[in-house]
């Protein structure tokens, strides 16, 4: 958000706000974003903040701060209190930021936390072994996938994904069937990760998985298939994106757009320029961006083409910058 951009402190109580409602995570990750960016010394003061979504931020933020100003151990003591807390939002957040450790004593803690009675407690535990590389705690991360929270499920199969634990591929791949949007639109993105490139079958049943996604009657799975598609430089992926170009949802067809770019296959050039005359701005904006990386098989000649026909002035001049780079 653009008051995340800012990194101003004084947005925060209204971000906090703003957590509180629908767009809860989003809201979250806006905070966390201008918290981070803060000095040790006023993060560290914040965990004592009076509003549980500010203490939650500043708890969340103050592992990776500390670690940027060489006093990581100093921070340590404090997240060990948060891991202590009773407020199961504290408890989640300084697991989140034990993540930024990734070393023996954060699994410690993190260990302690493994069973918490509280699911974000669990999925924050989750989403923190992401950032682990040596297979620890993967058994917590395994026993996850049977977790009665959908979410807790969803961040298990992302970070097992992230590491790139593959021990558990068929209790992922059984969970594309799940009734949670969530956890289908994880098993997208954890399969594409799993998946050896260099195994031919293998990479065949992903491309197939991901493909019989995009018929999924959520938007949210459809984008992480299509998200997913994009990392695979394959003729077979891009049949399968540019189909989705002319979805009814804005966010599907800006992800179709972004993962065409992605596949960098030139043939994904001439799909990205019919996405210039979308009716949506954001989708044109996400075509000009894909192009300008492409910048081959006619990706300048599509841009010098739509220049006069674009109306919008912020996009004119996004081609104009783009086409100098080229």
């Amino acid at each position: 958000s653009l008051l995340a951009v800012k990194k101003d402190p004084g947005a925060l109580p209204a971000l906090a706000k703003a957590a509180k409602g629908s767009d809860a995570e989003a809201m979250e990750d806006a905070g966390y974003a201008i918290m981070v960016a803060q000095p040790l010394k006023y993060v560290t003061d914040q965990t004592k903040a009076k509003d549980k979504i500010i203490q939650r931020l500043a708890y969340r933020a103050l592992g990776e701060r500390a670690l940027k100003e060489n006093a990581g151990d100093k921070a340590f003591g404090t997240l060990k209190g948060g891991v202590e807390s009773k407020d199961a939002m504290v408890r989640g957040a300084a697991a989140r930021a034990m993540g930024a450790y990734a070393n023996a004593k954060a699994a410690e803690q993190l260990a302690r936390l493994a069973k918490d009675r509280s699911a974000s407690v669990r999925r924050d535990v989750a989403v923190a072994l992401s950032s682990f590389k040596n297979g620890e705690l993967v058994d917590t991360l395994v026993g996850y996938l049977d977790d009665k929270d959908s979410s807790v499920q969803a961040a298990a199969v992302r970070s097992l994904g992230l590491r790139g634990e593959a021990l558990a591929w068929d209790k992922i791949e059984k969970l594309k069937t799940s009734k949670s949007g969530e956890v289908r639109g994880a098993v997208m993105m954890g399969l594409s990760r799993l998946v050896d490139r260099k195994d031919t079958v293998g990479t065949r049943e992903v491309l197939g998985i991901l493909s019989s996604a995009l018929s999924d009657k959520e938007a949210v799975v459809r984008v992480e298939a299509i998200r997913a598609l994009g990392t695979f430089k394959s003729e077979e992926a891009v049949l399968s994106i540019a189909a989705q170009l002319n979805a009814d949802e804005e966010s599907v067809r800006i992800a179709a757009v972004e993962s065409l770019a992605s596949t960098e296959l030139v043939s994904a050039v001439q799909l990205i320029q019919g996405a210039l005359d979308d009716p949506s701005i954001k989708v044109r904006r996400s075509a000009i961006v894909g192009l300008g990386r492409l910048g081959k098989g006619g990706a300048k000649e599509a841009l010098r083409a739509r220049v006069e026909g674009e109306k919008d002035e912020e996009l004119q001049s996004l081609i104009q910058k783009t086409l100098k780079k080229l």
